[in-house]
């Protein structure tokens, strides 16, 4: 299983509405293969971790990961 959590309301984006689930692995799964099926655009995308490590949205994903979604920081 690959743990889910979206944040910064990219969970209003995301085709489910969920903020947080769990996915079945399978191999060949990478971060933009998650986000399309639930329907987020990466232009929406800020920050990608992959337990607790940045990642991109190549980035391959393995069984048990916790795979982290935000969305771009704001700030002046």
């Amino acid at each position: 299983m690959i743990a889910v959590r979206l944040f910064g309301g990219l969970q209003v984006l995301a085709g489910s509405g969920r903020r947080s689930y769990d996915m079945p692995y399978r191999p060949g799964l990478t971060v933009s293969a998650v986000l399309a099926e639930e329907g987020l655009p990466f232009e929406g995308i800020g920050v990608i971790l992959v337990n607790g490590r940045h990642a991109s949205l190549a980035t391959p994903l393995q069984d048990g990961d916790r795979l982290s979604v935000f969305t771009p920081a704001g700030g002046g």
